[in-house]
Order: structure tokens, then sequence, then C-alpha cells
């Protein structure tokens, strides 16, 4: 019994020794990657901490965005290439729901995949779905953000949902009064929606 138990706590110290070592590797590349300003180098370094450790959540939203930021640059070239642009969408995407898989009680994870739909929104109308209930998600973990609440207002503005759009920007009010992003989307909701007298009265105010 001695000899087992002496074999598999030496096993033990072997594995969490590897894992130990492979997670130290990961977190050594992924600095090196958000230290270049290369979007290949960038893309190499963070596959391979993903690789090394897949479990985290940091990674996948690092891939996210550095997915994000490739579909911004081809898409400001004089020809961009729309099918690249469309792929380089959609891997943020994966990436930022792997994230929440992994941590799905995590506010700022959730943020981070409404911010991948919001992006997505411009190619497939219907991500602005998507990343509402993204942002809802994040709600129900931070009811009492006021900028949850503010992008919320700003994805129904979006979508021409005026009426919508002026309710979420008057919670985020009603959390932050002297937030004036809020302000400025309840006045251009009003606006939109032709409640004049209800805009001015806020120009007013400010």
């Amino acid at each position: 019994i001695f000899s087992f138990s002496a074999i598999v706590l030496m096993a033990m110290v072997v594995m969490f020794s590897i894992l130990g070592a492979r997670f130290y590797l990961a977190d050594k590349v992924f600095a090196k990657a958000m230290q270049s300003k290369d979007y290949a180098e960038i893309e190499s370094k963070l596959q391979k901490s993903l690789s090394l450790r897949g479990g985290s959540d940091i990674y996948h939203v690092a891939m996210a965005r550095a997915y994000l930021i490739r579909a911004g640059q081809l898409s400001q070239e004089n020809n961009p290439q729309v099918q690249a642009i469309t792929n380089f969408m959609a891997n943020a995407v994966n990436e930022a729901k792997a994230a929440t898989d992994i941590s799905p009680n995590a506010v700022g994870i959730w943020e981070n995949l409404a911010t991948m739909y919001e992006n997505t929104a411009v190619l497939v109308p219907e991500a602005a779905d998507w990343a509402i209930k993204s942002l809802n998600r994040a709600l129900e973990l931070e009811p009492t953000s006021a900028v949850l609440m503010w992008r919320l207002g700003n994805n129904y503005a979006l979508q021409k949902n005026f009426v919508k759009a002026a309710e979420y920007y008057q919670k985020s009010i009603a959390l932050k009064k002297d937030y004036v992003a809020a302000y400025v989307g309840l006045t251009s909701a009003y606006e939109n929606n032709k409640e004049l007298d209800k805009a001015i009265e806020i120009y007013k105010n400010l």
C-alpha cells in the first residue's frame, strides 16, 4: 500500500510539473504576442499559447480581438476581400464564444462576445440580435451596470427600435445621473422617434 501511494504521489508531482511548465511557456508566448505589432506574429504566438493552454479564457479573448483587428485592416484596403473579412469575423466570434464556454459567469467575457457580434452586424444584420442577447447575459451578472444599459440602448437604436433604445438609455441614466453618453443617446432616440419636445428638454438640462 505504501509503495502504491508513493507511486501515485510521484506521478502527481510529475504531472503538475509538466502542467506548470506548459502554463509558464504559454504565458511567456502570450506576453510576446501582446508586445508584437505584427499581425502574423501575434496570430502565430496566440495559437501556440492556445495549443499549450486551450482552457484560458484570456487567450481566446485576445485571439478574438486579433481576428477583429485583422478584419478591420482588410476592410480599409483599396479592394477589400469580403470573403476574407467574413472569415476573420467568424473566427473572432468563435473565439469569443469559446471564452464564454470557459468562463460563463464573467461579465467582461460576455461583453467581449457582444463586441464581436456588434462588429459582425455590419456584414450579418442578425448579429445585432446576438449582441443584445450577449449584453443581456452580462446584465444578468451585473444588473447595476450603466454601461451595459447604454450599450443595449445603442444596439436597439441600430435596429431602429427607438422606443426600446430610449428605455435602456433611461435605465442607464437612472444608474448614473451624470452619464453624458446616455443622455446623448436618449436625445437621439427621441429625435428619431419624432419626440422633439422630449429631446429639447434633455438638451436644456445637459
